[in-house]
């Protein structure tokens, strides 16, 4: 990564401590160079997401915002679309082509990554369908620093995980020991579907949810409902985001 201030460049290499539930990361500077001269520097530790915010965290969150809106934003005129909570609404995410597109995903994936990092959990997991994705992107980029996830069917087939030996409708790596969740959620309205998922994890095995992290938050009740269970709730971005950045962009055009 390259910094840029004033007139001066710093190259930046990035090294992970990938050790299981180790989410550090350190910034090396490998070298400061000025219009004139080239020198060496002492090494420089900071965290990743304190760079991103001080340097890029508005633009990277309106350039996420831009991506979604135009591949899972819908705005009905005169008729109301009926969502998964049984709500209807005149505004309809649908985040599937977002989270399945190669640009999009990627950057999805860093934003919960850098929430995750922070709340340092054993495993990542979700309800079907809409976290099959997430939990997919999530531990293949974390690597070792988590120790996997699992989907949480809506109906369980009645079987339990055979050689993992999770319970019926919990499909992954096994979690029935316990150890430290973080519920995974594509968009979240009256957090009904990711306190079912997170009440089934506790009554069915060990583990203890300690957070749930959607990519949209529709501001229809989920972080009351989510936060009156214990649980912490975080969101990369807000359905007033989404359609904020669709009218700037209405705008652009026509103007």
């Amino acid at each position: 990564m390259i910094a840029l201030k004033s007139r001066s460049v710093v190259l930046l290499s990035q090294q992970h401590d990938s050790s299981p539930g180790n989410f550090s990361e350190r910034w090396l500077p490998i070298m400061f160079a000025t219009e004139d001269s080239e020198h060496d520097v002492h090494e420089i530790i900071l965290h990743p997401k304190d760079f991103n915010v001080n340097l890029c965290g508005a633009h990277m969150e309106g350039d996420l915002a831009r991506l979604i809106a135009s591949r899972s934003l819908l705005l009905a005129d005169g008729r109301d679309f009926t969502l998964a909570s049984g709500q209807t609404s005149n505004r309809f995410c649908d985040l599937k082509p977002a989270m399945l597109d190669p640009n999009t995903s990627s950057r999805i994936t860093d934003g919960l990554l850098d929430i995750i990092a922070h709340l340092k959990p054993d495993f990542v997991g979700g309800l079907e369908l809409g976290a099959v994705p997430l939990v997919s992107q999530v531990i293949a980029a974390a690597g070792e620093r988590l120790q996997g996830g699992f989907v949480v069917r809506k109906t369980p087939k009645g079987r339990g995980g055979r050689a993992t030996g999770n319970p019926a409708g919990i499909e992954g790596v096994p979690i029935a020991k316990g150890g430290r969740v973080v519920v995974l959620e594509d968009v979240a309205t009256t957090g009904g579907s990711a306190v079912q998922a997170a009440e089934y994890i506790e009554g069915t095995t060990a583990c203890n949810v300690i957070a749930v992290i959607t990519v949209i938050d529709r501001l229809e009740g989920a972080r009351a409902a989510i936060e009156s269970k214990g649980m912490a709730f975080h969101s990369l971005l807000t359905i007033e985001d989404l359609i904020q950045t669709g009218v700037q962009a209405t705008q652009t055009e026509g103007s």
